[in-house]
């Protein structure tokens, strides 16, 4: 009887650390790169590892003035389907184009991001079925900046006070594609993200932003190498923007 019960408790030990996966904090993760010219893409960063059968979901709908999540744009859903857990610092790259979903880690188990706007979008990562306040890890807006009064628009979008926290937004810019080219270096989590934003906005030196897209041909997959330490205090001083 008690081999049996030790067996049968291995055995469901091993179904749910198969079926384990990483719930993420707000700011766990990071958007470090997107395209809105043909193909449409994106590119983000753990800052933590991730375990098998991790599920992130990615969408570009709207949160309008009613605090309401519009369901009118299109959702991926990403998992990590490697078998292995892949680790802090991962950079995972994403390709839509008309409906063909792609990464460079992992898989889109279903949807696409086809629909990202040259004309300003947003971009939300959460878990769970449900697109609400609670399931939000992270939120990018690819125009002026987020919405505080008026009407939104598929282009525009308000922030979710959930984002609303250190790490866990950027306001990126309205111009057609761009990509972090910072260091990506040994360096702390917390100044590899002052690296890329600062107060919720781009590090301008540390990116690269243009309307052409020979500038910006495929979107970096590099890496970033994570040491030891503790949070540093970062000024705006890092992007390249070109017209």
């Amino acid at each position: 009887m008690k081999t049996s019960f030790v067996f049968a408790s291995a055995i469901l030990l091993a179904v749910a650390s198969a079926n384990a996966q990483t719930t993420l904090a707000v700011g766990d993760i990071s958007l470090i790169g997107y395209r809105t010219d043909a193909s449409d893409g994106y590119a983000w960063v753990t800052w933590v590892d991730l375990a098998p059968n991790t599920e992130i979901r990615i969408t570009d709908n709207q949160f309008n003035e009613a605090s309401v999540f519009l369901a009118t744009e299109n959702t991926a859903v990403w998992n990590n389907s490697t078998g292995s857990t892949i680790p802090a610092g991962t950079v995972i790259v994403g390709i839509d184009n008309t409906g063909t979903a792609a990464v460079d880690r992992g898989s889109i188990t279903t949807g696409n991001l086809s629909g990202i706007s040259a004309s300003g979008d947003n971009l939300f990562f959460y878990q769970g079925a449900t697109l609400d306040l609670a399931s939000l890890k992270f939120g990018a807006i690819l125009n002026t900046g987020w919405l505080t009064t008026g009407a939104g628009s598929s282009n525009t979008s308000y922030l979710p006070s959930t984002l609303s926290v250190a790490n866990g937004n950027i306001v990126l810019s309205p111009i057609d594609n761009g990509q972090y080219t910072g260091s990506r270096t040994s360096n702390t989590i917390a100044a590899h993200r002052a690296n890329i934003a600062t107060a919720g906005v781009f590090v301008a030196a540390n990116w690269t932003l243009n309307d052409d897209t020979a500038i910006i041909p495929t979107l970096d997959s590099t890496d970033f190498v994570i040491v030891g330490g503790g949070p540093v205090t970062a000024t705006e001083a890092n992007w390249s923007i070109y017209q």
